[in-house]
């Protein structure tokens, strides 16, 4: 049978178009970045530096009187502090909680994995105001935890667990476990049995084999969850406002105040720029450290 197309034609997508650069691939994300990400951080950068009023968004000049003023505050020394403490402090308490509980989710059977995943996926299902009130009606004056410890005769009163640190980093583990947990379950998916078992035959105890086998394979993954814990309580806004209240303020909050209740823009630009100025160099020292201290980090 006589073929329908003619004998100089083409077969249609087969070198019709020339190759698309992969470069190309990227300019839309590119070009969303540059106007929701960088485009406002030039101009929050611009407004930290001029010498605009309070109340007053445009400004002209360069002056670095409001950074002077907020480092000589000591309110502000003492909320940057404060702020690393209790990041520094739930990155670890999130790591502890989270190691064991990937570490069994891994090695169950299929059915409880799965229920495992969910558990783990749950405070992600709703919001973080949703997820603050519940720590709110936990920790409560009437919470089950007060009740509980009244009902034993532990306490004579409720204690005063909210607006307080113990709070606030119970709310911030709490919202940092699922971020947490899965990297460190994907890491420990990773691991090798047989590398286990040679250690073992060779004599090895089973905390000489953690710390000489497992730990340094989960270096990546430790960093990772680590690394987004930490970012996470940096930078909510929400946990530290509902949980911690203006009585212990942190950095996210005091930003807050300066922008919503004094309308201060100019000196919440400049709180604004001292906090990513604190993720990004503590974030790199750490990820340098770990890159010094451990050849099995992640391949470049």
């Amino acid at each position: 049978m006589t073929p329908l197309r003619s004998q100089g034609s083409r077969l249609p997508f087969r070198g019709s178009s020339p190759a698309i650069h992969p470069g190309f691939l990227v300019l839309p994300a590119i070009a969303l970045l540059l106007i929701v990400y960088v485009f406002p951080l030039l101009q929050l950068l611009r407004l930290s530096v001029s010498d605009a009023g309070p109340g007053v968004l445009p400004g002209s000049g360069f002056t670095l009187s409001q950074y002077a003023a907020f480092f000589a505050d000591p309110t502000s020394q003492r909320v940057i502090w404060r702020s690393v403490w209790v990041a520094l402090l739930t990155t670890v308490i999130t790591l502890l909680i989270a190691f064991p509980y990937a570490t069994s989710m891994v090695r169950c059977g299929p059915a409880m994995r799965r229920i495992l995943v969910c558990v783990a996926l749950l405070p992600m299902t709703t919001s973080g105001v949703v997820r603050a009130y519940g720590m709110i009606m936990i920790l409560g004056a009437n919470g089950p935890i007060n009740q509980a410890l009244m009902a034993m005769n532990l306490i004579s009163e409720p204690l005063r667990i909210l607006y307080g640190p113990a709070a606030l980093i119970m709310g911030n583990v709490y919202f940092c476990l699922p971020f947490v947990i899965l990297p460190l379950a994907a890491g420990v998916s990773k691991l090798d049995q047989r590398l286990f078992d040679a250690a073992t035959t060779l004599g090895a105890g089973r905390i000489q084999v953690f710390y000489t086998v497992a730990l340094p394979l989960l270096v990546p993954a430790i960093a990772a969850g680590s690394m987004i814990a930490f970012t996470l309580t940096m930078t909510s806004y929400i946990t530290p406002g509902l949980l911690a209240g203006q009585g212990y303020l942190v950095i996210t909050t005091l930003l807050g105040q300066k922008m919503f209740e004094l309308a201060n823009w100019v000196s919440g630009a400049v709180v604004s720029t001292v906090l990513l100025v604190c993720v990004l160099c503590l974030s790199g020292l750490y990820q340098s450290w770990i890159e010094k201290r451990s050849k099995f980090y992640a391949a470049r």
